[in-house]
């Protein structure tokens, strides 16, 4: 059982990227029912979270929840309770995928655009010998069809995978993950946004500095400025308020350990 710290209206496991990349692997072999899920709330998520007790109350069932963004981080070394590093759906999808190739595990992902799914399923392949693979591209407007809904699911159990990705954006993927994953007959998932087009070399990330400085946010707002601007504003807003939430806390000695 790994130290959880609390942040805002969620909780955050406090390991590095290594660490989450095992748990996950030795969670996801025992194929358990319900299937567990993981989540990555970056201050996005936390502002939806913090406006959201339902939504809070169910990300508070993942089996492992680990920070993805900076801000996260620099809220964590703010409480006191620092966490060692950022845990990204774009950093854990590749180890999940080379661990799989390694052991001859099985991956399925579930998003992407038309024809990405099936570019991301290849390219892991042809990188990861071994590993065995298979997608889904959901149409729009899936998660309301109970039809579709129910071939998602068949394909899935058909497969049995140990890892299961689903990348429809949040938090429409993670709210599909918990309502379905007493049906599915998988190890884990995780909700994984834009990852599976960054797997298919679609999508670019930012320079590993800018990840490592805290600007990916600001490459991301740079290439998607209309989409983005407005979000990122009220993101801002939302640190400068919880930072000083949390130096509340920490002046009247309430801790954020779990």
């Amino acid at each position: 059982m790994t130290e959880r710290i609390s942040l805002g209206s969620t909780q955050f496991d406090r390991v590095t990227l290594n660490q989450a990349v095992s748990a996950i692997v030795a969670c996801a072999r025992e194929m358990r029912s319900p299937m567990p899920f993981v989540v990555t709330p970056n201050l996005d998520h936390l502002q939806r979270l913090d406006n959201n007790p339902n939504l809070a109350r169910a990300y508070s069932e993942a089996k492992f929840s680990f920070a993805d963004g900076m801000p996260v981080i620099w809220l964590s070394r703010l409480a006191g309770t620092p966490l060692p590093e950022r845990v990204s759906g774009a950093d854990l999808m590749p180890a999940l995928c080379r661990v799989a190739g390694e052991q001859k595990l099985r991956v399925y992902l579930l998003g992407g655009g038309k024809g990405v799914a099936r570019q991301a399923a290849e390219k892991i392949a042809r990188d990861n010998p071994g590993i065995r693979c298979d997608y889904r591209y959901p149409p729009f407007g899936f998660e309301s069809d109970e039809v579709e809904n129910g071939r998602i699911v068949e394909s899935i159990n058909r497969f049995q995978p140990h890892f299961l990705f689903v990348g429809v954006g949040s938090p429409k993927q993670e709210n599909w993950i918990i309502e379905h994953r007493g049906q599915l007959k998988a190890g884990i998932s995780l909700g994984i946004g834009t990852t599976i087009e960054f797997m298919a070399g679609n999508l670019k990330r930012a320079p590993i500095w800018m990840q490592h400085c805290g600007l990916e946010w600001f490459y991301r707002l740079m290439l998607e400025q209309r989409r983005l601007a407005k979000r990122y504003a009220g993101n801002f807003v939302f640190l400068i308020r919880l930072a000083i939430r949390i130096l509340r806390n920490r002046w009247f000695g309430q801790s954020t350990i779990v």
